[in-house]
C-alpha cells in the first residue's frame, strides 16, 4: 500500500459515542481506474456510513477495503468499532487482534481490544491490551476502569483499588471524585465480603459478617 492511500485514509479515532473519525480523499484519486481509487471510495463510503449509524454497512464496505489491501490496518480497526458496536465481541477481538498486531502502539485497537475480551467474559486476556492502552495515554480513563474491573474478577483488590485511587486522582472535580471513589469502594467491598461469605460459609467471620449486615438493616 502506498503512502499516498495511507494518507488518504487517515482516520482520527475517538473513543465511545465517535469512533469513526472524519477525513477528506484527494478527488484525483478517483479519476484513475485503479486498486487504489477502489480502496479510498470503499473506505469513504464506510465512513459514510458509520456516521449515518448504518453499521451493518459499514461493516461490509471495510471488508471490501480489506479483501483490496489486507494489511491496510485503518480499515481493520475501523472494522473492529464497527463489530464492536454493534454488540458482536468476537468478531471485533479478532479484526482489532489483528490490527494490534500489526501496530502495537494504536490506542483504540488495545482499548477495544480489551474492553471486549472483559465483555466476553475472558478478563484475563484483557489485561495486556488495556495496559498496553494505559501506557499510550496513562489518562485515559475507560481503559483504567476496565483494567480495574478485570484486577476484581480475579479478585485482585489491592490493584482494583489502586486503579480507583488513580481514576480519583485524575478527576479534576473534586464533590465527584469522592462520590466515585466511595461507589467504587462500596462495589469492591460488596464483592470481597460476598465472596469471602460463599468461601468461608460457615466459619466464625461469615456468622459475624452476617451478624453486622443485619444490624445495619
Amino acid at each position: 500500500m502506498t503512502e499516498r492511500i495511507r494518507i488518504v485514509c487517515y482516520v482520527a479515532l475517538g473513543l465511545f459515542g465517535t469512533p469513526f473519525g472524519a477525513w477528506e480523499s484527494d478527488p484525483r484519486l478517483f479519476a484513475q481506474p485503479s486498486a487504489e481509487s477502489a480502496i479510498v471510495a470503499h473506505f469513504q463510503a464506510a465512513q459514510r456510513a458509520a456516521r449515518e449509524g448504518h453499521l451493518d454497512r459499514a461493516v461490509e464496505e471495510y471488508r471490501k477495503v480489506l479483501r483490496l489491501s489486507p494489511n491496510l490496518v485503518e480499515a481493520q480497526v475501523n472494522l473492529g468499532l464497527a463489530y464492536h458496536l454493534l454488540g458482536q465481541y468476537r468478531q471485533a477481538v479478532s479484526e482489532l487482534a489483528k490490527a494490534a498486531g500489526q501496530k502495537p502502539d494504536l490506542l483504540a485497537a488495545n482499548l477495544f481490544l480489551g474492553i471486549g475480551h472483559l465483555k466476553l467474559g475472558s478478563a484475563e486476556k484483557a489485561i495486556p491490551p488495556l495496559q498496553r492502552a494505559l501506557r499510550l495515554d496513562p489518562s485515559n480513563r475507560e481503559a483504567r476502569r476496565a483494567l480495574a474491573a478485570c484486577r476484581l474478577a480475579a479478585d485482585d483488590y489491592r490493584d482494583a483499588a489502586h486503579q480507583f485511587r488513580t481514576l480519583f486522582s485524575q478527576e479534576s472535580n473534586p464533590e465527584e471524585a469522592w462520590f466515585q471513589l466511595g461507589r467504587d469502594y462500596l462495589d469492591l467491598a460488596k464483592r470481597l465480603t460476598g465472596g469471602m461469605a460463599q468461601k468461608y460459609r460457615a466459619s466464625p467471620w461469615a456468622h459475624r459478617l452476617a451478624a453486622d449486615l443485619i444490624a445495619e438493616r
